[in-house]
């Protein structure tokens, strides 16, 4: 007569594992690139990534497009400290979050680029504004027009 036997057998199905901690790559006023390592198992089932933070207390996130280890966080406050952390996404589950970015702080907004809002943009390169005098104050000129960067100067032409 024939016994049967059964074994159970454990399957892991292949789900990524934690990417690395996010790192910041550079920043401006208004948006963080970040960086991170790709996860060490089952890289290859990753589609993309979720990338979350708070901003005001209210939970955000990103997605990047497709399997890369870098996104822009763009559209944020000037001046402003943010965590970011990273998860892998894959159709057969998501990784754990990845370890939290260090604070990383947007830079403050240079005074030149308030008058911005006031301004009429008339080409791209070089970026060329107008400035329409009925709409922001001599005083508020005075203010950031004597405004230097080591790499650009601002100037105002008086028509």
């Amino acid at each position: 007569e024939e016994s049967k036997v059964s074994i159970p057998i454990t399957t892991r199905s292949p789900v990524p594992s934690q990417p690395g901690k996010p790192i910041c790559k550079a920043k401006a006023h208004d948006r963080i690139t970040l960086v991170w390592s790709k996860p060490n198992e089952y890289y290859e089932s990753v589609e993309c990534y979720k990338i979350g933070y708070n901003e005001k207390k209210i939970e955000k996130a990103k997605v990047t497009d497709g399997r890369v280890e870098e996104i822009v966080i763009d559209e944020l406050e000037p001046q402003t400290g943010y965590y970011f952390k990273v998860k892998a996404k894959s159709r057969y589950g998501n990784s754990q979050n990845s370890l939290s970015s260090d604070h990383i702080s947007t830079n403050p907004l240079r005074p030149v680029m308030k008058l911005i809002p006031h301004c009429k943009k008339l080409q791209d390169s070089p970026t060329v504004y107008h400035l329409s005098m009925t709409r922001v104050t001599a005083t508020d000129v005075q203010k950031y027009a004597k405004f230097e960067n080591g790499k650009a100067s601002y100037q105002i032409k008086n028509k």
